[in-house]
């Protein structure tokens, strides 16, 4: 039996739409490392010890395909750390998983979490949040992680390849600190991005 989901928009109280603002002063963003051809932004949440990342970097890939590997980079679930994953739901747009993720040091995390597709115009949206009450309980030896906000947006990159753009905001739960956590979270986005990029590159026709 199929279990109602929570409406996106509700349930994310972070602004997404944050990836159309090019102006990043103003939207609070300071960029704080470059890797090759990746780049990487952060900025303050209210009330939060955690920051907000994004990333971007270029593909000469066109959107559609850029996207479809980003689709099936999430589907796929080709993240080092993933130990363990469970699809609660499949469908053309939207899929629900449950993970468990290795964490070197800590105690390994898990969550559930919703990810939808959508179609803005020229751009494509992937957008993840975390879900209470679906999927299984806390598991033991598992921190579950209370937060995650988070995606991927391809665009045009206005010469025939593509922008692709990824943020994530979340906090780790457990006993860990952020001051600890924010370290490694930006060093996942950053590996992310790279693994998306050399993903992309090493498919494209």
């Amino acid at each position: 039996m199929l279990v109602a989901l929570p409406s996106l928009a509700a349930a994310a109280p972070l602004d997404l739409a944050q990836f159309t603002n090019r102006d990043d002063t103003s939207a609070g963003w300071k960029q704080f490392r470059q890797v090759g051809a990746v780049t990487l932004w952060r900025r303050s949440v209210t009330g939060s010890s955690y920051y907000e990342l994004r990333g971007s970097v270029e593909v000469p890939v066109a959107p559609e395909i850029a996207a479809a590997e980003v689709w099936s980079s999430i589907t796929e679930g080709d993240m080092a750390t993933l130990k363990r994953r469970e699809f609660l739901r499949r469908r053309a747009d939207e899929v629900v998983i449950y993970d468990q993720i290795n964490t070197p040091v800590v105690s390994d995390r898990d969550y559930t979490v919703v990810i939808r597709r959508i179609v803005d115009g020229p751009r494509i949206q992937f957008r993840c949040i975390t879900v209470d009450g679906i999927g299984p309980p806390p598991q033991k030896g598992f921190v579950r992680v209370p937060i995650i906000r988070a995606g991927w947006m391809v665009e045009p990159d206005g010469h025939g390849g593509s922008r692709i753009w990824y943020f994530s905001y979340s906090e780790a739960g457990g006993n860990i600190t952020a001051l600890i956590a924010r370290g490694a979270q930006a060093d996942r986005a950053e590996s992310d991005v790279t693994r998306i990029r050399d993903r992309i590159l090493k498919r494209k026709p």
